[in-house]
């Protein structure tokens, strides 16, 4: 299974935990390192329009929850890495109207686009 089928299927809320380690362990990848190429290329195929926000927004949901697994939790000293939840951060943003704004705000455009962008501009190794 690729990393496309993977954030489909996780979009769906169809991606086992089982499945997600399996893959990680497959590739040589520590947890937190699937969950952050994961987040990453979620972020990168929002910015592309590849998908849209209900999709990265199911799909980062999925991942904030495989994040707060305790099987991910002892694999990584109970923190939640970055970038995986700075994205998951983002797309929960857009999910509400804020306290303040206007009624006619997008938070989607207001808050997780900006915050995409920002995470990609990143340099990540």
């Amino acid at each position: 299974m690729n990393l496309t089928e993977l954030l489909v299927l996780a979009s769906k809320n169809e991606l086992s935990e089982r499945t997600a380690i399996e893959h990680a362990r497959s590739h040589n990848l520590t947890l937190a390192q699937f969950a952050n190429m994961f987040a990453l290329a979620l972020a990168q195929s929002y910015r592309e329009q590849r998908y849209d926000f209900a999709f990265c927004d199911n799909a980062a949901n999925w991942l904030f929850g495989f994040m707060t697994d305790e099987t991910f939790l002892a694999s990584n000293n109970n923190t939640l890495p970055s970038p995986a939840y700075d994205v998951y951060l983002a797309f929960d943003a857009g999910e509400y109207h804020h306290r303040g704004d206007d009624k006619d705000v997008v938070a989607e455009e207001k808050y997780t686009k900006p915050l995409i962008l920002e995470i990609l501009s990143r340099q990540y190794v």
